[in-house]
């Protein structure tokens, strides 16, 4: 009898259904970002699904991200034997790579 539970539960689909349930329940905010950025989709059949640029920037607006630096803020963390333009060149430095990622604060790179 215990045989006959284990053949019904071990079967593919069960095993299958309880990895993919496992899955979407682990990875569940991860998929829900990436369904956020996805703009267009095309279905087999030629139907297509699309969402507008002022959906999604309102979406994107929900999820702000606040600046690790603020323009006129030090860079924190540098060594101390650095001279003044070695220390000014490594800041325009990390505020460029900061600007390439966070993309909505590219202001001016000044040091401050």
């Amino acid at each position: 009898m215990v045989l006959e539970y284990l053949k019904v539960f071990l079967t593919s689909s069960v095993l299958f259904s309880v990895t993919a349930i496992v899955f979407i329940f682990i990875f569940k905010e991860d998929i829900k970002s990436l369904m956020l950025r996805i703009a267009k989709i095309k279905l087999p059949g030629g139907a297509e699904l699309s969402t507008t640029q002022s959906a999604r920037t309102s979406e994107e607006s929900a999820a702000t991200v606040e600046s690790p630096i603020e323009g006129t803020q030090s860079v924190q963390g540098l060594p101390s034997d650095l001279s003044p333009p070695q220390r000014q060149v490594v800041e325009q430095l990390i505020r460029g790579h900061i600007a390439m990622i966070f993309p909505q604060f590219n202001g001016p790179l000044t040091s401050g």
